[in-house]
């Protein structure tokens, strides 16, 4: 991956990170505020301490049901606590040894996993196929092409805009029978990236008659731009190449 693209696969961690700050973080609060409630405040009010831990434990991994829950307990229960704390002249107290540990568990875990989805957001990018082996089997392929365009007879010192235009013409042969040979190896559906990988591949292909034609005008306002029009697939194709070290795919 290169460093623009792990810069901004950074920003989105970061930005995923706040959004799941906002979400679960009532939760984490809510554990902390119910852990440091004395259990008599609890009996006063006529309401289940543990229940309360078990919603907002629950809710750190299911913001469906921690931001209700926080928001039930800041309006309905709390108030009520610290009711009964003031009538009875008792301080919230910093927690049961059993809750702080439970804190830090659920604290840790919870922090593992999101340096577990940087690394792999950073590290595994979306132009990875999964399959080592699809990718070695396709690098050999393209491998074949490539000693088959080294075959082509090459361009004189000075050609001609229709030589041009006919050795582009050769590579495209060379270039479907590999597509085709790449297919072969995993039917449509089985893997959505390597799918859209042959995708890029046909693009690029179809430039290929409109580019050497356009080569035959001898007009650079014409086939440079019909030539540029191959440079999107080809990055996309060079990209996931890259990505599943397919020295052979770079194009």
């Amino acid at each position: 991956m290169e460093l623009s693209e792990a810069l901004s696969g950074a920003a989105l961690v970061v930005v995923l990170s706040g959004i799941t700050a906002l979400v679960v973080g009532p939760s984490i609060w809510g554990l902390v505020d119910v852990s440091r409630t004395p259990d008599s405040a609890w009996n006063a009010i006529g309401r289940k301490k543990r229940n309360w831990i078990v919603a907002f434990a629950v809710g750190i991994w299911a913001w469906f049901i921690g931001l209700p829950a926080a928001i039930l307990y800041l309006r309905n229960v709390r108030p009520d606590l610290k009711e009964a704390m003031d009538a009875n002249e008792v301080a919230p107290g910093p927690g049961t040894a059993r809750s702080k540990r439970a804190l830090v568990v659920v604290g840790v875990l919870v922090g593992a996993l999101w340096v577990f989805g940087m690394w792999a957001y950073l590290t595994h990018g979306q132009d990875e196929f999964f399959n080592p082996e699809l990718a070695a089997q396709a690098n050999a392929i393209c491998a074949d092409a490539k000693a088959e365009l080294g075959e082509l007879p090459p361009l004189p010192d000075s050609p001609t805009f229709e030589e041009r235009a006919r050795t582009v013409e050769r590579t495209i042969p060379i270039y479907e029978g590999m597509v085709d040979r790449l297919r072969a190896l995993a039917g449509r559906g089985e893997n959505a990236t390597f799918d859209e990988w042959l995708n890029d591949w046909h693009e690029f292909i179809q430039v290929g008659p409109n580019y050497a034609d356009a080569i035959r005008t001898g007009d650079p306002a014409v086939f440079e731009p019909a030539g540029n029009a191959g440079d999107e697939p080809a990055s996309a194709i060079n990209d996931v190449a890259r990505a599943n070290q397919m020295r052979a795919c770079v194009f």
